[in-house]
């Protein structure tokens, strides 16, 4: 039974290497020749669907292929948000790369905003639009074209659930580190209060109204969780009595090349200042720690309704 495992696996990883060649080496070019049709995105007719996404200096010259991958799925938004920090680019559009500067013509909207880290991924397109779905994606994956499709298809069916591609399971000891957890089956989906834990990598939907008011507290998501926006928002989730609920299938989203070498805890102009040694199971304890009393209470009220 393992061989078929390992075949299946070897030609997993085959394909994917040569699919990410053709996406970070020929499909550049389509772009740049205009071999890609040039998409514009559709006026809202109904539910107001917001792409929002961030980045930063060592990965702005590549962002725009990221986006690209949005302008391309089966089911378009009816706007895409690219957050950038003040402090980081303070000259604003000035020295931004022109290809990213082109797809304003097409509706991207590239705003500026206070330094919250990766937290301003979802931070301003909630704040600034309540009644809208916000779908969080990363700066540095090629997104597969069904991605918004899928995500939707499942808001439908569970429309106050919030939908990810991708998560951990929280073990029924919650105040076990991250570090300790497991990724679930992909072929199982994962619908238990509290067991699941958003990884933003392959989008993420929020249905309005699905996270606990807290979300918007700056000072003090700085405080607790400066660095991992995926565990402030899974306990906002939590706290607010809401399902965070996985896509049955699997997400492959696929790495823009060197990317990876820069993240949000690399130092100087590349990213943020160091982390100073704070890991995801350190934030995990702090926001387990402070809002003790409230996971107890909305655990004890689930189970209640599941009685």
């Amino acid at each position: 039974m393992e061989r078929p495992s390992l075949l299946n696996s070897i030609i997993f990883k085959v394909v994917s290497l040569i699919t990410k060649f053709y996406l970070n080496y020929i499909y550049r070019y389509f772009l740049l020749f205009g071999f890609v049709k040039h998409t514009t995105l559709p006026p809202v007719l109904g539910e107001e669907v917001i792409v929002s996404l961030t980045t930063f200096p060592a990965r702005v010259d590549k962002v725009y292929l990221t986006i690209e991958t949005i302008f391309q799925q089966d089911t378009l938004p009816n706007r895409i948000i690219l957050w950038l920090a003040n402090e980081q680019f303070p000259e604003r559009r000035a020295h931004l790369p022109q290809r990213l500067l082109n797809m304003q013509q097409r509706g991207l909207e590239i705003r500026f905003c206070e330094d919250i880290r990766s937290h301003k991924k979802y931070y301003y397109s909630m704040k600034d639009n309540p009644n809208s779905i916000i779908i969080t994606v990363d700066d540095d994956v090629f997104y597969p074209k069904d991605t918004l499709t899928n995500l939707l298809t499942m808001h439908y069916q569970h429309p106050y659930a919030v939908i990810c591609n991708s998560a951990q399971e929280i073990p029924d000891d919650y105040t076990l580190p991250p570090s300790q957890w497991n990724t679930p089956d992909f072929n199982r989906v994962n619908n238990l209060f509290g067991k699941c834990r958003i990884l933003g990598i392959s989008g993420v939907l929020y249905p309005p109204h699905s996270l606990y008011h807290d979300v918007f507290n700056s000072q003090l998501l700085q405080n607790l969780c400066p660095w991992a926006d995926d565990l402030w928002l899974t306990i906002m989730a939590m706290l607010n009595g809401t399902i965070i609920q996985r896509y049955e299938f699997r997400s492959n989203p696929l790495d823009i090349f060197g990317t990876q070498r820069f993240n949000l805890s690399r130092g100087g102009e590349l990213g943020y200042s160091v982390t100073q040694g704070v890991t995801n199971d350190d934030q995990w304890r702090n926001l387990i720690t402070y809002y003790a009393g409230l996971i107890v209470e909305q655990m004890e009220n689930n189970n209640r309704k599941q009685i």
